[in-house]
């Protein structure tokens, strides 16, 4: 169908993207996958023509292709416009295909929802409005970029359909594995390696198990070469240094002036040359997880007993009272269909948390919390003090982050080194209990790991809203469906 060739570097010469070219077919799935700030979302901007400054682009296409990107979240420009607004954006000629295609995508809308603004749907609601404005662009190649995000099960299982069944290619940047498993026929990997000063890509003509299957035995076989390789260094070297050894006694204490003996020392000293010279190669380099911990904890272990009564929050009608008791240490999971009002709740169930506990919040609107304008280090730090500045840098180094990204404004981050800075936040809060909506979405399939791992040691209470089937698994000891008849357990 086409190919393309994609090099970015910032005007300083640093290697954001390293350049790499691929062919994309009719019905491709390509899953775009990578750490956090390892230039995911930058390909898909770049494929889609958005504005790049400071940045000096090298893109090649064979063909002139229409594409449509659909981004992490609409606009806050955007919030304001109704459904109808956004998604016709005032060209009636498509009111057909709209209503076509709406109730298939959003079969639980009415009449009356089209005219709703944005902001008062859900945040899978706003998933699938995308979708549908997406589909009405009619544009050759559609680009996903984490689309699972606030997915519940249901919408996620509707949108693998729906992927899958698509005959224009799909390029998708995603974290949600089991996505990647069941769409992905070619993946590219992006890696920011040797300190994060080089791009690595890597681009695979298969799947996603079959990528990371080449990729382990390839590692292996490589690190058991220079294994072996390093092995037999060490022997030539250990020889070498006996060699040295016997022929510089003899020249200092038996025979200084004796001309065989100062032969065989030169013939010593080229080989050890010849030695420098012999690279052995490195071991294959994986990008780190963040590593983080609780350490230290030091806040409340207590019973809560939350009640949020019938009433009409924020446009939602909830239905009868929820009641709510969190034992010392417990974590519970929240789950339920889009739109049926668990953000509301949760964010009720924060509001009573407050009056007695010291609550550390990570939103569903995570942006709102924080100020883009300033840098990961002075959104984390508390005081000024020489210490604690250097224990919050060297938390922030162990989020994968650079000394030039934790000097950089938020603004400039990755929506995943964002959420990474915002755990912090909550590990340096000491809180009582944790109150979290959707906290894995952004996160790469090994920071996710090991998010799971931090909340899993955290000693306190966590209330959080989430359809990660790993985390609720994992972590969770308690699970609840929000519906209108109150929490189930399940």
């Amino acid at each position: 169908m086409f190919t393309f060739s994609v090099a970015i570097n910032t005007q300083q010469g640093r290697e954001l993207i390293a350049p790499f070219s691929m062919s994309v077919n009719q019905n491709d799935k390509i899953a775009i996958i990578g750490e956090e700030g390892s230039g995911k979302s930058l390909l898909l901007k770049t494929l889609s023509r958005s504005p790049l400054t400071d940045l000096v682009v090298d893109f090649q296409i064979s063909h002139d292709i229409s594409f449509y990107r659909l981004q992490q979240d609409i606009a806050v420009e955007e919030e304001s416009l109704t459904l109808l607004e956004y998604v016709i954006n005032n060209n009636w000629e498509q009111y057909g295909l709209f209503a076509q295609h709406q109730p298939i995508i959003l079969p639980e809308l009415e009449d009356e929802d089209f005219d709703r603004e944005l902001h008062s749907f859900s945040g899978g609601e706003r998933v699938k409005i995308q979708i549908l404005k997406m589909i009405l662009s009619e544009a050759d190649v559609y680009l996903l970029d984490e689309p699972t995000n606030n997915l519940d099960l249901e919408s996620l299982l509707w949108l693998e359909s729906w992927v899958d069944s698509c005959e224009q290619p799909v390029i998708f940047v995603s974290h949600d594995l089991e996505f990647i498993r069941n769409l992905a026929n070619k993946v590219v990997h992006f890696e920011h390696i040797h300190r994060k000063s080089r791009s690595q890509v890597t681009v695979w003509n298969g799947t996603y198990d079959e990528y990371m299957n080449h990729r382990e035995n390839s590692a292996n076989n490589t690190n058991q070469k220079i294994d072996t390789q390093k092995r037999e260094q060490n022997i030539k070297d250990q020889k070498w240094q006996r060699q040295y050894q016997q022929v510089s006694h003899q020249l200092q204490h038996v025979a200084r002036q004796d001309p065989g003996l100062q032969k065989k020392m030169k013939a010593l000293k080229a080989t050890r040359k010849r030695y420098d010279r012999e690279e052995v190669n490195s071991k294959v380099e994986e990008e780190r997880s963040i590593q983080l911990s609780f350490e230290d904890f030091s806040g409340v272990l207590r019973h809560y007993n939350l009640e949020v009564p019938r009433n009409d929050i924020d446009g939602k009608h909830l239905g009868s009272n929820y009641l709510l008791h969190i034992r010392p240490g417990e974590k519970i999971a929240l789950t339920g269909n889009n739109g049926v009002g668990k953000t509301t709740l949760l964010k009720q169930f924060k509001t009573q948390l407050e009056k007695t506990a010291n609550v550390g919040y990570m939103g569903q609107a995570y942006l709102d919390q924080l100020n883009l304008d300033l840098t990961p280090l002075e959104t984390c730090q508390i005081n000024s003090e020489v210490e604690h500045i250097k224990k919050v840098t060297n938390h922030l180094t162990s989020l994968n982050l650079t000394y030039d990204e934790i000097h950089t404004p938020l603004k400039y981050l990755s929506g995943g080194q964002r959420t990474k800075v915002l755990l912090l936040k909550l590990v340096l809060n000491q809180s009582d209990i944790l109150v979290l909506d959707e906290p894995s979405r952004n996160l790469s399939y090994r920071s996710r790991l090991e998010m799971m791992s931090l909340l899993k040691e955290y000693r306190g209470s966590i209330l959080c809203i989430t359809h990660d089937r790993a985390l609720i698994e994992e972590v969770m000891e308690t699970s609840y469906q929000v519906s209108e008849n109150g929490l189930l357990e399940i």
